[in-house]
């Protein structure tokens, strides 16, 4: 093969991705037919969500991130959970999972052994100490079966 002959193959290889790479930025800007209708785009990066019925519904997600439906997920409000780390200090968890029981009666587990409740369908929270705190080790899964029985999964606490 002569020199010319590959050097050909080569620009035409260069030329061949190039114009991919000019397609795949054409689609990164936004001429995608696709738009969000429901749900929207969230205030929060979601971990989880969870829904007690149809209109009621929980996300949670990174730095304490906790949203609220009360419309099927029309619309949500936003706010953000902070928990004292076993030095007193704090932060706000990842939090990994949500579980409503009733739909007042809520649970949500997260990093650092973050475990809370909440009463009032997910409008505040209160934090509950459980072996992972002790630890400060991730709780990653929660299932209640009732407002006082539950199940929780995570790390290692041994």
């Amino acid at each position: 093969m002569s020199i010319r002959v590959k050097r050909r193959a080569v620009a035409t290889r260069m030329l061949l991705f190039a114009a991919l790479l000019s397609y795949e930025a054409k689609a990164q800007v936004g001429s995608s037919p696709f738009t969000f209708l429901n749900p929207s785009p969230m205030g929060i990066t979601a971990q989880d969500v969870h829904f007690v019925d149809n209109n009621n519904g929980l996300a949670v997600g990174f730095a304490g991130g906790i949203a609220k439906t009360t419309d099927g997920g029309k619309t949500w409000s936003y706010g953000t959970y902070l928990f004292p780390n076993t030095a007193g200090v704090r932060q706000k968890p990842t939090i990994n999972d949500v579980h409503f029981v009733t739909p007042q009666i809520a649970y949500a587990g997260g990093s650092g052994g973050m475990f809370a409740k909440s009463v009032d369908g997910g409008l505040t929270w209160t934090h509950v100490q459980t072996p992972f705190y002790a630890a400060a080790k991730d709780i990653n899964a929660i299932w209640f079966t009732d407002a006082n029985t539950g199940y929780i999964g995570g790390k290692s606490v041994s």
